[in-house]
């Protein structure tokens, strides 16, 4: 037996180098006696479903609004916890404490000296282009309002984000600045200048997942199984990681409600000519597959590529045209048999 299995291989094998890149083998319907031989016509398919792989919930790079404090608070509360999707101006997180309120006093200060400075700019601008000021008095106001103008607007871009401030409690009340989601850390103080948050906007959070090289081009599209949720493709990474590179799916669907960091099984659609054959129609040869297809008096053995599989069929690529062709559904490991000269039995 182990005789006759090692020749099976070594035919096999002899086959293959002979005929190359044709990859097709003839044997005689003749040759076949008294086996029964049916055959079915293959489906072709043009978007078929590749294997589940794993994704990953991701944002975007870059896209994230980040959120710096620039004073120490002693006390850092957020109203909303790690993941919530804000509405822009919705307000998110306390700063409470005794530098706040020194803080909120400093940008008072500041705000109030620049109002002044801006009046004597405005009040003094056309008198000197009436030459009723001198030049030196004229350059002494400019500067004291740019002056005035720099620090205020250096303080002025944090504020745009208050939308409230409490004495009493020594409370500043910030809220978000575009929809999105809150991602933060679990801090209890803060450190002058540290990031408070980031908000990451609904349109760049999107499902990732490697794809094989020779895959990526033909990507159509991706669900995930069991659902409702199917997203397009909108980037595949043009830098690969060894055999793989990254796809990026369009932005998350209210069909699909899944939250940062979240692992899913994803299926990946891909758009290329395949077709759909019986499972029992595939048999190995020299490590490839094949199957017979029907030619006249002739089945020709027609090397397939499996790409997936589908209930109790079989999704394939072939270089091969198998369109309308009718393939062997009955008695192939006997047919292979004697292909490779084993004989039927």
């Amino acid at each position: 037996m182990k005789g006759i299995i090692k020749a099976g291989i070594i035919a096999a094998n002899f086959l293959i180098m002979a005929y190359g890149s044709a990859e097709q083998y003839t044997l005689e319907i003749q040759d076949l006696k008294d086996l029964k031989l049916l055959t079915k016509q293959v489906e072709s398919v043009g978007v078929y479903p590749g294997r589940p792989t794993l994704g990953e919930v991701t944002e975007v790079p870059g896209r994230a609004y980040a959120i710096r404090s620039p004073l120490t608070a002693q006390q850092v509360f957020f109203l909303h916890p790690v993941g919530t999707t804000l509405k822009a101006d919705e307000d998110f997180v306390k700063l409470i404490g005794p530098e706040v309120h020194h803080y909120y006093s400093q940008f008072q200060v500041r705000k109030s000296l620049f109002e002044l400075a801006e009046q004597q700019y405005k009040r003094n601008k056309p008198l000197y282009a009436q030459s009723a000021i001198s030049q030196q008095a004229w350059l002494d106001i400019n500067h004291s309002y740019f002056t005035a103008k720099l620090d205020y607007d250096e303080m002025q871009h944090f504020f745009e984000l208050v939308s409230g401030f409490d004495e009493q409690s020594e409370t500043l009340t910030l809220k978000s600045p575009i929809t999105g989601v809150l991602r933060f850390n679990n801090l209890e103080s803060l450190a002058e200048e540290n990031m408070l948050a980031r908000v990451v906007p609904t349109d760049s959070i999107k499902l990732t997942f490697n794809i094989t090289n020779k895959d990526a081009k033909n990507l159509a599209f991706l669900s995930i199984p069991a659902t409702d949720c199917k997203l397009q493709i909108s980037a595949i990474e043009s830098v690969a990681s060894g055999l793989s590179t990254k796809a990026w799916s369009e932005a998350l669907t209210t069909a699909c409600p899944y939250t940062l960091g979240q692992n899913i099984s994803v299926m990946p659609y891909f758009s290329q000519q395949a077709y759909s054959i019986p499972r029992q129609s595939v048999f190995s040869m020299g490590g490839e597959q094949f199957v017979f297809v029907k030619s006249a008096a002739q089945l020709l053995a027609v090397k397939v590529l499996l790409t997936s599989s589908v209930e109790q069929n079989y999704i394939v690529t072939s270089e091969a045209s198998l369109v309308n062709k009718e393939i062997l559904t009955s008695s192939v490991s006997a047919a292979q048999g004697v292909l490779l000269g084993l004989g039927s039995e």
